[in-house]
């Protein structure tokens, strides 16, 4: 993609948009950016972007500037039917996100990774592993570093990138070598009207592959099944004993390709919960077809870890495992931790913590999977209304707080020795908190004030 020269309109100046604003401006572009805030709250970032030429529109969007430019890049949060864009695209401006821009100006194959539930950690375990394999590798996306920062900051062997439903809803031209999904299951549907629309978003990571691509899905996710059975690329399953790919045979996984078969002892990986597992046959299956040898994924395997937030262990407190687990932010991946934690091998009962801000999925798949492993559920937030409108008539017992000290305070009455607590929220953090990071660190907080 050749930006010298162009009119580029960035719209959304968080992280993402500034990346791709520096990006443009470095690339020779004429760039415009433009968001709600004003200079005074943008601050240093307002000045750095004027300092490289970049002509600020700030406290407004005005429609001149997007239907004027060649070329219109989005931040991630920003939908495509915002009415600016919408005019933008209506007059012939192409428009893309910070993900295609970005992608389009790195010169090494790209590892892409979507789904619901265990981008992060799949991604972050994909990049540790192409490490381990002499791979200069960019890792970044959805998860931390947006791709434009990538770009400016040094040539890349290869490179890995978590990438959301919402980047992908503006990156008609995005063509990863390798993509994989882990996982689709009902999420973020205030934002999509419904389920139907979100699977269509994740879908887009599949657009533009061809013979000489390869995808790697979830053998066990029929919504996933279903996403891959006609494509042309190379598919590798996990979850799957009869197909090429990963599966778990005993305490090892199996690789599959072929004619040849490789085995590596899963005894040596160090991050528990059998999601995490899955999340690994993912980043294993992309490490290869990215040219990784099995030694070098053995060798990197005992130094793996997880991610903040994300099945965290906090402390051990009275014969009671503790667990942050605040990214849970659907309610998929709330069943997906409660099964973790509780079942064969597991603690014997769990006290889980559940709430914040709803998005509109059912509960009622989390509510299957409680029953038999929850002592009781704590609820808490703009969402324990209905979380508890799921649990009436069940044979499950709960309380409902206010807030998450209480619910905590409540955790810590009804667990018992051999009892893990789970926040695992099944819900957005933002009736209370900024993120769900801001959420996870004040559980950490007050379950390390315990006494």
């Amino acid at each position: 993609m050749t930006l010298r020269g162009k009119r580029v309109l960035v719209m959304g100046l968080g992280r993402s948009g500034l990346g791709a604003a520096r990006l443009c401006a470095q690339r020779g572009a004429r760039v415009t950016a433009t968001d709600l805030r004003d200079a005074a709250t943008l601050g240093a970032a307002a000045t750095d972007l004027e300092a490289r030429g970049v002509t600020l529109t700030l406290g407004e969007h005005r429609e001149r500037d997007f239907i004027g430019a060649d070329l219109v890049v989005l931040s991630p949060g920003i939908p495509p039917t915002q009415a600016h864009v919408a005019a933008a695209a209506a007059a012939g401006v192409p428009v893309i996100g910070e993900l295609e821009l970005a992608t389009g100006q790195l010169d090494c194959p790209v590892f892409a990774i979507t789904g619901t539930n265990g981008k992060s950690t799949t991604t972050t375990f994909a990049g540790e592993l192409m490490r381990a394999g002499g791979l200069t590798t960019f890792v970044g996306g959805n998860l931390g570093v947006p791709v434009s920062e990538g770009v400016l900051e040094r040539r890349w062997d290869a490179a890995v990138i978590e990438v959301s439903s919402f980047q992908l809803e503006s990156a008609p031209g995005f063509h990863p070598r390798v993509a994989a999904m882990l996982n689709c299951t009902e999420d973020h549907l205030d934002r999509y009207p419904d389920f139907a629309a979100y699977r269509a978003a994740k879908e887009r990571i599949f657009v533009n592959l061809g013979a000489d691509d390869v995808v790697i899905y979830n053998a066990a996710d029929p919504v996933v099944r279903e996403m891959v059975a006609g494509l042309t690329a190379r598919r590798l399953a996990f979850r799957a004993l009869d197909e090429d790919g990963a599966s778990v045979r005993g305490e090892a996984m199996v690789l599959r390709e072929g004619d040849r078969t490789d085995e590596i002892d899963l005894g040596a990986f160090p991050v528990p919960g059998s999601h995490n597992v899955e999340n690994l046959m993912a980043a294993v299956l992309g490490a290869r077809a990215m040219g990784v040898e099995v030694a070098a994924i053995r060798a990197a395997l005992p130094e793996l870890r997880g991610l903040p937030h994300r099945m965290e262990h906090v402390r051990t407190l009275d014969q009671v495992s503790w667990f942050n687990d605040s990214k849970a932010t659907n309610v998929a991946s709330a069943a997906k931790t409660l099964e973790g934690a509780v079942g064969p091998g597991g603690a014997r009962a769990a006290v889980i913590l559940l709430g914040g801000k709803d998005k509109g999925g059912d509960y009622a798949p989390l509510v299957e999977v409680m029953r038999g492993r929850v002592r009781c559920a704590v609820l808490y937030g703009a969402a324990a209304a209905r979380i508890e409108e799921a649990l009436v008539g069940e044979d499950i017992t709960y309380r409902r707080v206010d807030d998450l000290v209480a619910a905590v305070a409540v955790a810590r009455d009804r667990a018992r020795p051999g009892d893990a607590v789970l926040l695992a929220p099944a819900c957005s953090s933002y009736d209370q908190f900024r993120d769900f990071e801001q959420r996870g660190d004040r559980f950490r907080a007050l379950v390390e004030a315990l006494r």
